[in-house]
């Protein structure tokens, strides 16, 4: 049995319980009358009406000092605790931790996940609970025990053992997985978050717990903290090809009510380059960095800043695949000399660029999807565009030029159009060759140049820009198709003939597929003279490099928290296979049986850095995980807007942990008040009052 007061800072009230005694003392008495003569009763008035006396009328004191007393205690709400506690249920407790990559910053000397674990030991040593569990809000949310325990020593020993993670933390499948351990358990049952609620993370995140849980929301910091980030860093083209300019493109985030100032390295090939950058308060700063790369295979990159009070984001990894050549598949009909001259263009372009490859294939073949990275189909006559569509899809761009009698509706769909009601065969156009009768010495034909929607500033013209190159569409051309002069806004017009009718017009597959460009423009020397002029070549490898499919190694990059894997060929042995991480420590992994063959796996879940799999010496492959971009936003938000459960201060549940769930004493202590208040008003009504008299003296 133990007498605890649940307010023991309103203990100074209990000085008050002199107050009676000092009234007692002090009071103004009302002195008897006395009829005298002598001045022997002046003296004993003087003693009667004296301010400060002697206390009289003991037990009228004591009844009053006590009633008073008892009031006050009233105010400092004591609690019977101990082995006869009128509450005899299982209590359960689980604290759902907060432990992403934000509570990693510091307030103080300690990060905010440091100061959660204690308070959250602190909590499980104060004994509020019977059987207790902590659950993780991480990446993947895990908690310490399959379900909730009475060993609150280990899990205290665990609080302090565990460090905070690098990732975003999956707040909806924890929570889940706490209420369905306390869904297991009969008797009292409670959920402690503790949390820095970090705003981009809580905002849209509702506490919808069912009825009997007890839900008490600890906030772990007490301000926003400014930051700088390291944003987004990636390489375009994503898998260019040796010797080609490719851009290093970094962007960083300012996330303070601040302009700041810091210096950007980027890492790249062996080298490294520095370059100062001023960021706008709440904004964004963008640099580019151009480089080739020397050599094929996978090629490593990192952008850093100068380390700041959360390091966690001040550098970002990235990863290219340098391509030696690229294939290009030429499809022309055999029996058509025309388009078979345009075939023979393409390979003499082929032999002109180092990094283009050209194979012709009959049409009645395509290429194996991925096999080819363009696909060029000289006098298409509109069928299969399923099987075109699939290629588009797994990254083959494909260039189509219609032929005599193709309809307009074939090239809708394949560009993934709404097809119009117009959608007939398309006219073609042809000239003699011979000049016209106003201008005999000038070739009959028609012209082309940059559409005006295009511009000068679109990527594939822009080494045209500065005009040394020519114009990229010059020369003359004797036939075309009179495709529609009118096209959806998400069609891009790139060249256009003089008189508006599309050149060539391009669209980009959706989900990063392949680009398709409609080809309208003659290569064959007998239909046009443009393959002749000095800009064709420059012209045809730029819109080339800036149309090939946008793909990305999904593989390459993991998220923080999760497991890192990668599928061997057959040929090499999974044994000989180790994983090192950035500082070149070997990694524990698994050898897994999969549908698709031999897959290796790590055995922890992957933290910000770049990884290695290695075979002997030699790098067969690389993966990354960067920071999550959504935890470096430092500003927190107020519990109390998360619907749901109740605010409560560390210090105030500690406290509440403490006092446990004992009797409460205040009821009596009411009724203690009242009933000496009560015998004080019975004693002054059965005290007589003295009276005296005196005889006067005659």
């Amino acid at each position: 049995m133990q007498f605890l007061l649940a307010n023991p800072a309103w203990l100074w009230l209990l000085a008050l319980g002199t107050v009676p005694l000092l009234v007692h003392l002090f009071a103004r008495s009302n002195p008897p009358r006395f009829a005298f003569s002598s001045t022997a009763f002046l003296q004993k008035i003087m003693k009667k009406t004296a301010r400060l006396r002697k206390p009289q009328d003991w037990l009228l004191l004591l009844l009053r000092t006590l009633a008073v007393l008892a009031l006050l205690f009233v105010f400092l709400q004591p609690l019977l605790t101990g082995a006869n506690s009128a509450v005899t249920g299982k209590k359960t407790t689980i604290f759902l931790v907060d432990r992403s990559a934000s509570m990693a910053a510091k307030d103080g000397a300690e990060s905010r996940f440091a100061e959660a674990c204690a308070k959250a030991g602190e909590l499980l040593a104060a004994g509020s609970a019977d059987a207790a569990n902590v659950v993780w809000i991480d990446a993947e949310p895990d908690a310490l025990f399959p379900q909730p325990g009475p060993n609150l020593d280990y899990l205290r020993e665990a609080l302090k053992r565990t460090g905070v993670r690098m990732e975003s933390g999956a707040i909806s499948g924890a929570l889940q997985l706490a209420i369905s351990q306390l869904e297991q358990v009969q008797g009292e049952r409670r959920l402690v978050i503790l949390s820095d609620f970090q705003a981009a993370a809580w905002r849209d995140t509702p506490l919808n717990l069912p009825t009997g849980i007890a839900v008490e929301k600890v906030r772990i910091g007490a301000t926003d903290l400014s930051n700088v980030a390291v944003h987004e860093l990636f390489a375009t083209p994503s898998e260019p090809v040796v010797g080609q300019d490719t851009l290093m493109v970094c962007r960083l985030r300012n996330y303070s009510g601040t302009p700041r100032r810091t210096t950007l390295y980027l890492e790249s090939d062996g080298g490294r380059r520095s370059r100062d950058v001023e960021m706008p308060a709440w904004g964004e700063a963008e640099l580019n960095f151009s480089t080739r790369f020397s050599h094929a295979g996978q090629v490593a990159f990192s952008a850093s800043i100068a380390e700041d009070a959360f390091p966690g984001d001040d550098r970002r990894y990235g990863l290219v695949r340098a391509r030696e050549t690229l294939k290009l598949v030429s499809v022309a009909p055999p029996e058509d000399s025309l388009h078979a001259q345009g075939t023979q263009v393409l390979r003499h372009l082929a032999d002109s660029l180092k990094w283009l490859e050209c194979l012709d294939l009959p049409p009645s073949e395509l290429p194996a999807p991925g096999a080819a990275d363009f696909l060029f189909l000289h006098s298409w006559d509109g069928t299969q565009i399923n099987d075109l569509q699939a290629l588009s899809r797994t990254g083959t761009t494909l260039i189509v030029q219609p032929a005599v009698g193709c309809s307009l509706q074939a090239c809708q769909q394949l560009m993934g159009l709404e097809v119009g009601e117009d959608a007939g065969t398309i006219p073609v156009d042809t000239k003699s060759g011979r000049g016209s009768e106003d201008s005999p010495t000038t070739p009959a034909g028609w012209q082309a140049g940059i559409a005006a929607a295009a511009g000068e500033d679109a990527p594939v013209f822009a080494l045209f820009k500065s005009g040394e190159f020519g114009n990229p569409s010059a020369g003359i051309f004797l036939q075309r198709s009179r495709l529609p002069r009118e096209w959806p806004e998400e069609v891009q017009r790139l060249i256009d003939y003089q008189d508006g009718v599309p050149g060539m017009l391009s669209i980009r597959e959706k989900n990063q597929g392949g680009s398709i460009i409609l080809w309208n423009l003659p290569v064959a020397e007998r239909l046009s003279s443009w393959s002749a002029q000095t800009p064709f070549l420059p012209f045809f490898a730029e819109l080339l490099l800036h149309h090939r499919a946008v793909t990305r190694e999904e593989s390459t990059e993991v998220l923080p928290g999760n497991t890192l894997s990668w599928i061997p060929g057959e040929e090499i042995s999974p044994e000989s296979v180790i994983l090192v991480d950035g500082t070149g420590q070997p990694q524990q992994t698994n050898i897994l049986m999969t549908p698709h063959g031999v897959r290796i796996d790590s055995d922890e879940p992957a933290s910000t850095g770049l990884y290695q799999w290695k075979i002997g010496d030699g790098v067969a492959f690389q993966q990354l995980a960067n920071f999550p971009a959504t935890e470096s936003d430092l500003r927190l938000m107020d519990p109390l807007n998360i619907q749901g459960g109740e605010v409560v201060d560390a210090r105030a549940l500690l406290r509440r942990a403490e006092l446990g769930e004992g009797i409460p004493l205040w009821p009596w202590f009411i009724a203690a008040a009242f009933l000496f208040l009560l015998a004080e008003s019975l004693v002054s009504l059965w005290k007589p009052r003295t009276t005296t008299t005196t005889t006067p003296l005659r």
